[in-house]
């Protein structure tokens, strides 16, 4: 069992410092660390799912979003990649550990200086928090989804499901950049 989990950890690890230098494509890595495609595709999950950011940007190539890089956090490679397998450890002890650790996770790997925002205002212009704004920075902060209903016409609801990355004002418009269930940026 402790060869299996120093494996996946290394392979965790190799897969981090190549998304971290570009890009990781699933048939080179596999054929690079001699395990099947589909290993590389649930590390990939594991490396998403463990909150870091990543986006499908062709069939079989894999990215972090554009401006997230490891080298902004306050953790190595190899201590991001032991986060992730203590995460698969915690996992089946259940809700008592469950949630101190993501609560830990979360504080580890959340950049502090970095904003919620981006903002080019024009001038006069204020900016106020709203309930809205709350749920929608809490979401860039934890790294987790968001629903949202959009009822302009009251017959017409549309119901969204993404994961916030940042909140934008442009000119006096506001803006929400996220991405979607297909691994989309909106």
């Amino acid at each position: 069992m402790q060869s299996k989990n120093i494996k996946k950890l290394n392979r965790l690890l190799y897969l981090l410092n190549q998304l971290d230098g570009g890009e990781v494509r699933v048939l080179r890595e596999a054929k690079e660390m001699d395990v099947t495609e589909r290993t590389i595709q649930r590390d990939l999950r594991d490396i998403e799912l463990g909150g870091f950011p990543l986006y499908k940007a062709a069939p079989g190539v894999y990215k972090f979003i554009e401006g997230f890089s490891l080298k902004k956090m306050n953790l190595t490679d190899a201590e991001a990649s032991l986060l992730l397998v203590l995460k698969d450890i915690v996992e089946p002890l259940g809700k008592p550990f469950q949630q101190p650790f993501e609560h830990l996770y979360q504080k580890v790997l959340r950049v502090p200086e970095e904003s919620p925002f981006y903002i080019k205002m024009p001038k006069g212009s204020q900016y106020q928090e709203s309930k809205v704004t709350r749920v929608l920075e809490r979401g860039i902060i934890d790294h987790t989804e968001v629903r949202m209903t959009l009822a302009a016409d009251p017959k017409r609801k549309l119901t969204y499901e993404l994961k916030p990355l940042k909140i934008m004002n442009y000119d006096g418009f506001w803006y929400l950049l996220g991405i979607n269930a297909y691994k989309q940026i909106r």
